[in-house]
């Protein structure tokens, strides 16, 4: 618990007493809450409706291109190999190269920029697409 959380009254403390003014912040939170406003630094709001309520729009794109690009790899491992066993290779392989080492270019988690995702998500769902095409006419 930090001061300023104890006095908000978002945390209770683990022993002792806060007094504020002559209130007992602890037993009696209700008159210092009318008069004392508190807005922790992160406060709930979803990373993407963050963005957005910044404007910062090429953030928006890159985190939705992000979204995408996990489910079109899937997609396109699975149509090409017929099982589960491709994508779980690639995508541990592009999770560590990428995110975990904060390679531009490579991390589709949007955290360092749009890179390639958008683009590769394009191109996965059209591999995916002609791969799942192929084999229903080869069946």
């Amino acid at each position: 618990m930090t001061a300023s959380t104890g006095l908000a009254t978002v945390a209770r403390p683990t022993a002792g007493t806060i007094a504020l003014d002559g209130f007992d912040v602890v037993k009696n939170p209700d008159p210092l809450r009318k008069t004392l406003g508190y807005l922790p630094q992160d406060f709930g709001v979803y990373p993407p409706a963050r963005r957005a309520i910044a404007g910062n729009w090429l953030a928006c794109a890159a985190g939705l291109a992000g979204a995408i690009f996990v489910p079109t790899t899937a997609l396109a491992c699975a149509a090409m190999s017929g099982t589960s066993r491709l994508f779980e290779i690639v995508y541990l392989i592009l999770w560590y190269v990428g995110p975990m080492n904060a390679t531009k270019g490579v991390d589709f988690t949007a955290l360092n920029g749009m890179g390639m995702t958008a683009i590769g998500s394009v191109i996965l769902a059209a591999v995916a697409f002609t791969a799942r095409r192929s084999r229903l006419q080869n069946a």
